[in-house]
């Protein structure tokens, strides 16, 4: 009898236990409709500044964004471009920012070709690999590289020399995402 009473008690204190970590788990992660509002708050003068460390300080221009869910962890990402176009590259920047403890910080850029996708205002997800398919340079030659996220910033994994095709292993699984201008209508409509 005392036997069974001790394995309950030990029972009752695993599952309390372990139901007061996941709620301390769901409570660092703001709601969905608390990140967009935060994010829409966050591009809503179109320049913003990050903090880096106490003396550096980087600006950032948003002409366009887009809100998603790279890793699908529940935290969406707002990848941002200032549609300045590098002629010599043939592409634009995109810049990553995601919520950590509570707070909007960058996580990270990525370069988007207009030769290996034909525009420059869309981002690529490849949703099996939760990554972004990006354009890098190995050899002098052109590829494709996923970009996964780590949390000391993207990591670039297979890349592929495909010249100005896109490598199938990269984009079995893609889908195209739009920029959305950076205007009051866009951001209270798609944040």
């Amino acid at each position: 009898m005392k036997k069974s009473r001790k394995i309950w008690i030990q029972l009752v204190f695993i599952l309390c236990l372990s139901l007061s970590m996941a709620i301390s788990v769901q409570a660092a992660t703001p709601s969905k409709t608390k990140q967009k509002s935060m994010y829409s708050s966050f591009i809503k003068n179109k320049t913003v500044t990050i903090k880096h460390t106490p003396t550096f300080k980087q600006k950032f221009t948003i002409d366009g964004f887009i809100l998603l869910d790279i890793n699908r962890d529940g935290v969406y990402e707002l990848i941002t471009t200032d549609y300045k176009y590098n002629s010599k590259f043939k592409g634009v920047y995109n810049n990553v920012f995601t919520i950590k403890k509570g707070k909007i910080v960058y996580f990270d850029s990525f370069y988007n070709s207009t030769e290996l996708h034909g525009t420059r205002r869309k981002v690529y997800h490849n949703s099996k690999m939760k990554g972004l398919v990006g354009e890098g340079y190995i050899y002098h030659g052109k590829c494709n590289i996923l970009f996964l996220m780590k949390n000391q910033g993207f990591m670039m994994h297979d890349p592929k020399y495909v010249g100005n095709k896109p490598a199938k292993s990269l984009t079995t699984n893609i889908k195209a995402y739009t920029y959305r201008d950076n205007t009051p209508r866009n951001r209270a409509k798609y944040l």
